[in-house]
């Protein structure tokens, strides 16, 4: 349909419309619909689930392993007062930028552990590592939610609050 009104009045005359449409149906039977489909279908799509969540742990395990070593490094590293340092960094702007950057980010992730946690107990204490860790306390909150991962994608992004 899209495709009809893009190219309706293209010199091809609407054959770049049923090449699309034989893509698009061709593309249909080489990968299937969602699960509760078929039971072919069901088998491919479980493995495709299998496989992103595996990739999915690996990078938010790798992800908190490189943040902790990092911010291990910069504890370390650092002279200076932590004042000393958050002078500095204020002073340059791309230091400004970069702090304005991550606190809303880490604003906008905390509002997803808001909305998805049922205890505002265990929310407030996801928002703390979060704004206190940084990307650290996110990742290993997204690594604990697909710990506990069954293949219910609104579960992952919605948790408590599934319909």
């Amino acid at each position: 349909m899209w495709g009809a009104l893009a190219h309706e009045n293209s010199p091809g005359g609407g054959r770049e419309v049923e090449e699309e449409d034989s893509l698009l149906t061709s593309y249909a039977r080489t990968n299937p619909s969602p699960p509760g489909r078929s039971s072919n279908e069901q088998g491919m799509w479980s493995s495709r689930n299998s496989l992103s969540v595996t990739g999915a742990r690996i990078l938010t395990a790798t992800g908190s392993l490189v943040m902790f070593v990092v911010i291990a490094w910069a504890i370390s590293a650092t002279t200076g007062s932590f004042g000393e340092q958050i002078t500095w960094l204020l002073s340059n702007p791309w230091g400004v930028v970069s702090l304005v950057d991550l606190y809303v980010g880490f604003t906008v992730f905390s509002m997803w552990i808001w909305f998805r946690e049922g205890s505002k107990v265990a929310a407030a204490a996801w928002t703390v590592a979060m704004m206190t860790t940084g990307w650290l306390g996110g990742s290993v909150y997204v690594f604990n939610c697909l710990r506990q991962f069954k293949g219910d994608w609104q579960w992952f992004f919605m948790g408590n609050r599934r319909p």
